[in-house]
């Protein structure tokens, strides 16, 4: 069974770890822009600077895996 092998244990920790880490930054980033600069307006400029840097990856991530053949080993 798939749960009881080393590797997906470590997967899964590494997995789960990654994604608690990533919504911690997304609550705590906004916290301390305020906090360093008491400007909403800032605040959002971070936040809309933060978003669309990831769109633009995640798009062009998105193109780039799929001409990869996965086929191929």
């Amino acid at each position: 069974m798939a749960y009881s092998r080393r590797d997906y244990g470590l997967w899964l920790g590494a997995s789960t770890a990654d994604m608690l880490a990533r919504s911690c930054q997304e609550v705590a980033l906004p916290f301390v822009v305020f906090s360093l600069t008491a400007s909403t307006a800032s605040t959002g400029v971070v936040q809309t600077a933060g978003m669309i840097a990831f769109l633009r990856f995640a798009l062009f991530g998105g193109v780039l895996v799929d001409r990869v053949d996965r086929r191929r080993p």
